[in-house]
């Protein structure tokens, strides 16, 4: 069983670089042209899925690519992200020990930027 997070109580986000391009909420993307950076606050001892859709709509540079860090681990790098993709990362209670999950994008390609469009976290029940 799972429920998904989106700013429940005890949940909340802050953005250390990179803007929203819409608007201000994890329901809007953001981007930084060289690195995106935020950390999901939580609740100390959360399990689960963080969930990111990323999507380049408009091709940047010929193709948007970029690298992953969630907790301090290197997820990997993605590309060809057009349509549009779901990243499911598992994430431990012990990634959560202080209330925060941290994530980076950073952008791999001159002349691009680093995208998110949605950030969700499906609990453990």
């Amino acid at each position: 069983l799972a429920e998904e997070e989106f700013l429940e109580e005890g949940w909340d986000y802050t953005v250390k670089r990179g803007l929203p391009v819409l608007g201000a909420t994890p329901n809007h993307p953001w981007s930084d042209k060289d690195s995106l950076e935020f950390d999901l606050i939580c609740p100390k001892g959360s399990s689960g899925t963080l969930r990111l859709f990323i999507m380049d709509p408009d091709s940047m540079a010929e193709g948007r690519k970029q690298s992953l860090t969630v907790a301090g681990r290197m997820i990997g790098e993605y590309e060809q992200f057009q349509a549009g993709r779901w990243l499911e990362i598992p994430v431990a209670d012990s990634d959560t020990a202080d209330g925060r999950i941290p994530v980076v994008i950073k952008n791999l390609k001159p002349g691009a930027n680093a995208v998110v469009s949605q950030v969700r976290f499906r609990k453990e029940l």
